[in-house]
């Protein structure tokens, strides 16, 4: 499986299909969830060059007694049927 960062030109409407198949987007609520991707630092795994997989991390920081401390933060992970159905997921 090959990685790369996202391309909202080559990946918007991949990862709206997987969205919606998970049942986290609903029709009319897309330029939400592009904010919410875009201000993420967004990886995805393709599969015959079309995303099929969408992992995005925003960075952050903890201030912890006297210190601030970096941390990246998940804020989704998100599989087509594809690639659960082949099991890469199980392979990675």
């Amino acid at each position: 499986m090959k990685y790369r960062n996202y391309d909202p030109k080559k990946d918007k409407k991949a990862v709206h299909r997987i969205w919606r198949e998970v049942g986290w987007l609903e029709k009319g609520k897309e330029e939400m969830v592009d904010l919410q991707i875009e201000c993420s630092r967004a990886i995805v795994a393709d599969i015959n060059n079309e995303a099929e997989c969408l992992v995005a991390a925003v960075p952050g920081t903890i201030r912890y007694l006297n210190e601030e401390l970096l941390f990246s933060g998940i804020t989704s992970v998100t599989t087509s049927r594809i690639i659960r159905r082949q099991g890469h997921w199980l392979n990675n």
